[in-house]
């Protein structure tokens, strides 16, 4: 497991540095005046496509065939992305709260807009993983870009609601519908690694 995730980190490093230097920059304009909400969730929502780009990239160098090959199983193989997204999550998180010390005024408590990182950084893997290891990344895109396409929307919407005060959620509350994302995420990981077994590569 940590020879894989040590894999995925060279190569974010290597061939994804410019798709993160957009994340980062997204970001940073989110510090930048006022109402700039979106832009503090746009890393949030792209860490999910920033595995199906390390998933492309290893299927172009037929490494997930090179896999077949050593004593990874094909379970620890999608456990391992999964895991990955938790990382990237929790890399991230601090960004989003420092964007909320600063711009705590128009938002939610730490705990509300921690709980809507979870939700987003879980909710819409757990709906577009399984497409692309039954399907692979390819043949997943149409998935793929319903998933962006979602995905920014449900930022747009829900960000609006914030900033006009429509949308206050106790922070017990927070909590409690947290489950739904975490159980989801859960059941997508078990159902990725029974298609990817299936998946003839």
């Amino acid at each position: 497991m940590k020879g894989l995730l040590l894999k995925d980190f060279y190569v974010m490093k290597r061939e994804l540095r410019a798709f993160l230097f957009i994340i980062v920059v997204f970001t940073a304009i989110s510090f930048v005046g006022e109402n700039n909400s979106f832009f503090m969730f746009y890393g949030i929502v792209m860490l999910p496509i920033v595995n199906i780009s390390l998933i492309s990239y290893d299927e172009r160098s037929h490494w997930d065939s090179f896999l077949e090959t050593t004593p990874i199983s094909r379970s620890t193989a999608v456990s391992e992305k999964y895991l990955l997204n938790l990382l990237l999550l929790l890399l991230w998180s601090p960004v989003v709260i420092a964007f909320y010390l600063i711009q705590s005024d128009s938002l939610g408590s730490p705990l509300q807009i921690l709980c809507i990182c979870v939700y987003m950084a879980l909710f819409f893997p757990a709906v577009l993983y399984p497409f692309i290891f039954a399907l692979g990344s390819e043949k997943g895109r149409i998935a793929y870009f319903i998933f962006i396409v979602a995905a920014m929307a449900a930022i747009a919407a829900g960000v609006s609601l914030m900033d006009q005060g429509a949308f206050v959620i106790p922070d017990e509350l927070s909590l409690i519908l947290l489950l739904p994302p975490v159980a989801a995420y859960l059941i997508s990981w078990r159902l990725s690694i029974a298609l990817y077994k299936k998946r003839s590569l």
